[in-house]
């Protein structure tokens, strides 16, 4: 029998762009996220990618507990 963990989903993502005169080019994204697993840690990450020139302009992750059968807004 192995270790069972978290079993993260993502059920609805959304992003919007918008302009700062402070930042410049801002995204804001969220997600909701999905446990049909075991209460745990969990490791969302949002990246940026440039299709055009296929790079990750920008990444970040942030790490969530959700218990069993739970969902959050990320």
């Amino acid at each position: 029998m192995g270790l069972a963990g978290p079993d993260p989903k993502v059920v609805q993502d959304s992003a919007t762009r918008d302009i700062s005169l402070s930042k410049g080019l801002v995204y804001n994204v969220n997600a909701e996220i999905q446990n049909d697993g075991r209460d745990g840690d969990v490791t969302v990450t949002a990246r940026l990618i440039d299709e055009e020139k296929g790079f990750t302009r920008d990444e970040v992750s942030v790490l969530v507990f959700i218990p069993a059968g739970e969902t959050r807004r990320v």
